[in-house]
């Protein structure tokens, strides 16, 4: 039996803490350059999540962010803003149309994705980030992350983290098709959908999304400030390479 049976999970929007492991190591995002320019925020109603365009007019990012009870929300409340930083972005668009990968994503947070069609081809003016895979033997792997948490200066401004860790992963579907990454980058709730990034060859590839943390089973809440990484204490990031994949591929 797999040990993620054993993990009580929950879903970082629901989190009122951060799950930060020894110190906190994130820094300030300046969206300055391709691709960062990518990421964004993501206004969902009165929530916020983290969002990354992985195409011309695709946005990734958790399907716990567009999904109520098992309704996706309204495409034309969703506003993304690629690089925000303090009230100013390179400028914003407005979702068309939703693809999640579960509508019950708290009982299958493998599939906690969600695809975003929006109403302008901003990745063909500020990039966007490419899907990957990586060699599961290479683990543990370091990686970057970015979010626009809750906790840090209130979401005004996103977090990038570098040499943060995915140290083990656990695979799901017929055919394996989905992976469950468990890491120990820093993070609260808004740094949900939030990028996992793997320097492949000194490039950035998008390998997950940031989606739920682990709680303490005896509390049940977040692990305190300073925990160290075990796999039931870890933060957990979803695959992206196939649903991605799925979406970009030419239509027959």
């Amino acid at each position: 039996m797999k040990n993620w049976i054993l993990l009580i999970l929950i879903l970082l929007n629901h989190s009122v803490f951060a799950n930060v492991f020894e110190k906190d190591n994130r820094a300030p995002f300046f969206p300055t350059e391709k691709p960062w320019a990518a990421i964004g925020k993501l206004q969902i109603g009165n929530g916020i999540c983290t969002g990354t365009l992985v195409g011309p007019q695709l946005v990734i990012t958790a399907a716990h962010c567009v999904v109520s009870g098992g309704v996706v929300v309204k495409p034309a409340s969703i506003q993304f803003y690629p690089g925000y930083y303090k009230g100013f972005s390179l400028t914003w668009s407005a979702g068309t149309k939703i693809h999640v990968g579960s509508l019950y994503p708290k009982k299958e947070f493998w599939k906690d994705w969600a695809l975003i069609e929006i109403d302008q081809k901003l990745g063909n003016q500020y990039s966007w980030l490419v899907p990957s895979v990586f060699r599961q033997a290479d683990l543990p792997i370091a990686v970057s992350h970015v979010g626009y948490s809750y906790d840090y200066y209130k979401s005004e401004f996103g977090h990038f983290q570098n040499g943060c860790r995915i140290h083990e992963v656990d695979s799901f579907g017929s055919r394996s098709e989905y992976q469950l990454y468990y890491h120990d980058c820093d993070m609260h709730g808004g740094a949900s959908g939030g990028p996992i990034i793997a320097w492949l060859g000194g490039y950035p590839f998008l390998v997950a999304i940031n989606v739920a943390e682990s709680i303490d089973p005896q509390t049940k809440m977040p692990y305190p400030d300073g925990v160290k990484y075990t796999k039931k204490t870890a933060n957990v990031g979803s695959g992206v390479f196939s649903a991605v994949m799925h979406l970009l591929a030419p239509k027959k």
